[in-house]
């Protein structure tokens, strides 16, 4: 089977446009790195076979996964800090990342966030089982030349640098 007969055109331009109108935040005309980088930082980890479902925990790799990319990508960008819990969290603000709470949570998202759970991960970890992606977003991240098509753009809209190694 060809590349183009793998996946949906339509759900490629979709999810592109809703990469490219993330709902971060522009201080001084520069946008806050932490969701595109934590979606570059997934797209690692379908990758390298680390994550092989559309449920994202927030583990250890994970955050590990986001520091690389921040030395990588972010680490001129003076006034953020590496936080991968905060934009973990925040994506669920977005129409295809869905938190998952856990059965013992009592809290609604909105609880949560007015509570700024994020600032502590094992707290948010206590309150939140996974996040999930829409499930046709993660079986176009199973194909390479899509992965490295979303790494590109998320690079190239929110960290002004050449996306090329």
């Amino acid at each position: 089977m060809s590349i183009n007969a793998m996946y949906d055109k339509d759900a490629v331009r979709r999810y592109a446009d809703m990469f490219s109108h993330l709902h971060v935040k522009v201080t001084f005309g520069q946008h806050a790195p932490h969701k595109p980088l934590l979606l570059i930082s997934v797209i690692d980890l379908i990758e390298t076979g680390v994550i092989t479902s559309n449920r994202i925990h927030y583990t250890r790799e994970l955050d590990s996964q986001f520091h690389h990319n921040w030395i990588r990508y972010v680490a001129y960008i003076e006034g953020h800090s590496a936080r991968s819990a905060t934009p973990f969290f925040h994506l669920s603000f977005e129409p295809f990342w869905h938190l998952q709470l856990t059965e013992n949570c009592q809290r609604t998202i909105k609880d949560l966030a007015e509570a700024r759970i994020y600032m502590k991960p094992e707290k948010m970890n206590e309150a939140i089982e996974c996040a999930i992606i829409d499930p046709d977003l993660f079986d176009l991240f199973q194909d390479g030349y899509i992965r490295a098509k979303f790494r590109v753009l998320l690079i190239s809209r929110y960290f002004n640098i050449d996306p090329l190694p």
